[in-house]
């Protein structure tokens, strides 16, 4: 009889161990929610509409709703057109209830004005510098380092490629410029002023989007300009002048 006892307390003690285990796994840990609410996070971040207090207003209600409406595991069960259909229904009785309005902004067409008779006036025109004939456009072709922590270099096709010395993280998003590299065209015109029409892509440390990718246009007005040296005056922010200097590779 003590045999039986035994072993019937000894099955009890496992069934309550398994079923811990299994109640452990379920609960939605503070790790859990972080992810939920950063993944929500970076889906709302297309609505320009919405202030970033608004969005992480969202974001909270989200992961709110969800941790009440679905079990852990249930919800780790489920496939990725449910997930992405239960993510767009709760973000929006979320928006709906917190008062938010929720838009993509959308590229508007411009309002073509009424014609009018063309007035004759002198065409400008910036010519990329690899097909312009100029000696500051032979003389920038080449490798200069800069008093700025990077170098650029220009080609003969109207390329260039920058490269910073350090990590860069770029102002406006904190992110970590990938390869510390920015690249793209380059143009001239009869002022001196060099356009450079840069592309570079960024590691934001998002949850859900890491890369981002950015296209911007800056000109720069030259001075000082010889074989060996120049500095240029940023015409776009109005920034500090940089000094260069020719590198002999």
């Amino acid at each position: 009889m003590k045999k039986i006892i035994t072993i019937i307390s000894i099955i009890l003690g496992l069934t309550k161990i398994c079923m811990g285990q299994v109640t452990s796994e379920a609960i939605w840990t503070k790790s859990d929610r972080e992810n939920l609410y950063e993944d929500c996070l970076s889906y709302v971040m297309k609505y320009k509409s919405a202030s970033q207090d608004q969005r992480e207003s969202i974001s909270l209600c989200y992961l709110e709703k969800i941790t009440e409406k679905y079990g852990k595991n249930d919800f780790a069960a489920k496939i990725e057109i449910e997930l992405k259909r239960i993510k767009e229904s709760i973000i929006t009785e979320c928006s709906k209830n917190l008062g938010i309005a929720l838009l993509i902004e959308e590229k508007k067409e411009p309002i073509p004005e009424p014609k009018k008779e063309p007035i004759p006036e002198p065409k400008k025109e910036v010519t990329p510098i690899a097909s312009k004939k100029l000696t500051k456009k032979d003389s920038l072709i080449g490798k200069w380092n800069s008093n700025d922590k990077f170098t650029i270099e220009f080609d003969k096709n109207g390329k260039f490629k920058l490269q910073y010395t350090t990590s860069y993280f770029t102002p406006n998003t904190g992110g970590l410029v990938q390869e510390n590299l920015k690249y793209g065209d380059y143009f001239i015109d009869g002022r001196g002023v060099v356009t450079l029409e840069m592309h570079w892509s960024e590691d934001i440390g998002n949850f859900k989007t890491k890369i981002r990718y950015y296209t911007k246009t800056n000109e720069y007005k030259l001075h000082d300009f010889n074989g060996d040296y120049f500095v240029w005056e940023n015409l776009t922010y109005a920034d500090k002048s940089v000094q260069f200097n020719r590198i002999y590779e």
